[in-house]
């Protein structure tokens, strides 16, 4: 079961307090009815996705000589990558630059888990959806996304939500719950 984000319209797992896209506050928006043309709150049908039996191929052949005329302006070696060093093991987990927003968190049900911290010692104070990091023109944001624990950056607690995220700046400490329990030190690499 979903709950339709009513300001941007991403679905979101039942029972998450604030839009993991927008921030926008969940449980306001399903206590207000949905007027006529607006989304609502209910929960979506179930989408069954079906395997084909026919071989992949790649896009430039499927959409014609269109695709192979996109160009990006970086090859992926020449991007900048952002990484999280885990303070207490030195474990370094790449925030994948081909998203635009990354999922920190534990595995679940709900949503995919882009990082995966349920190995880690401590990992009990880590929500399943706990943060997220957001890349927007190159550079990065912190956001909390409702977690039970807090999310904090050089020691300040973050509100949850899209409006109260923080641009991260390397050599920045952000933390998954109270006391640094599970800490990291945000870095840039070539």
């Amino acid at each position: 079961m979903t709950t339709l984000c009513p300001e941007c319209g991403t679905q979101n797992p039942e029972g998450t307090p604030y839009c993991i896209e927008c921030g926008a506050d969940l449980a306001q928006a399903a206590a207000q009815p949905a007027g006529p043309g607006e989304p609502s709150s209910s929960p979506s049908p179930e989408v069954s996705m079906t395997s084909s039996s026919e071989p992949l191929r790649p896009a430039a052949e499927l959409n014609g000589a269109a695709n192979a005329r996109i160009a990006s302006p970086a090859t992926y070696l020449q991007l900048e990558r952002a990484v999280l060093v885990h303070l207490a093991t030195g474990e370094r987990f790449e925030v994948p630059v081909t998203q635009s927003s990354v999922v920190i968190g534990k595995p679940n049900d709900e949503v995919n888990v882009d990082i995966d911290l349920s190995h880690l010692a401590g990992a009990d104070i880590v929500s399943r959806i706990h943060a997220l990091v957001r890349e927007e023109e190159g550079d990065f944001y912190l956001e909390d996304a409702g977690s039970s624990n807090g999310t904090f950056l050089n020691g300040e607690a973050l509100k949850p939500g899209a409006r109260f995220r923080r641009k991260l700046q390397p050599g920045d400490t952000l933390a998954l719950g109270k006391n640094e329990k599970i800490a990291f030190r945000f870095e840039i690499t070539e």
